[in-house]
């Protein structure tokens, strides 16, 4: 941990945490995420969803085939896209009310063919270089289908980008 003095005299704290079900997920855990807070202060403060590490995130549900609902749809949505339900009821070509309705249940699983447009429209806009797979057989509430992973941010944010 490193302290810095501020022209205003605080301490600031620099030092790395780790966050366990990162944006609601239980299973996923974001190691070395680099925080700056003013003093001694417990809990830690919460993290800034930093666009790099949301995007590791976003490639890691992708590439480890996790089934996508309600949640994961709206993180990717907002956290990862910055789309708002609009301009991504547009280009998944569905209406603003489908939109709404896939993410108003967290814990529902997209119907098979909605979540391969997803997968196939994050694929473009994030420009993934992997082939999309799409586990037919995944049911819901399999805990095989949601295997806990870690995603390190050690190489993703800096403190000077905070």
């Amino acid at each position: 941990m490193t302290k810095l003095k501020t022209e205003t005299g605080y301490t600031l704290l620099k030092k790395s945490h780790t966050y366990l079900q990162y944006a609601g997920f239980e299973y996923v855990t974001v190691t070395d995420v680099p925080i700056l807070r003013i003093g001694e202060s417990y809990p830690p403060p919460k993290i800034r969803m930093d666009s790099k590490i949301n995007a590791a995130v976003a490639k890691q549900i992708l590439k480890r085939n996790i089934p996508i609902r309600g949640k994961e749809l709206k993180f990717f949505r907002k956290d990862v896209l910055n789309l708002s339900l609009e301009h991504f009821a547009k280009e998944l070509n569905v209406t603003l009310v489908t939109i709404f309705k896939w993410e108003k249940d967290p814990y529902q699983r997209l119907h098979l063919i909605n979540e391969v447009a997803v997968r196939a429209l994050l694929k473009e806009k994030m420009n993934f270089k992997f082939n999309l797979q799409l586990n037919k057989s995944a049911h819901l509430y399999d805990q095989n289908n949601f295997k806990t992973f870690k995603v390190s941010a050690k190489n993703l944010v800096k403190f000077n980008e905070l």
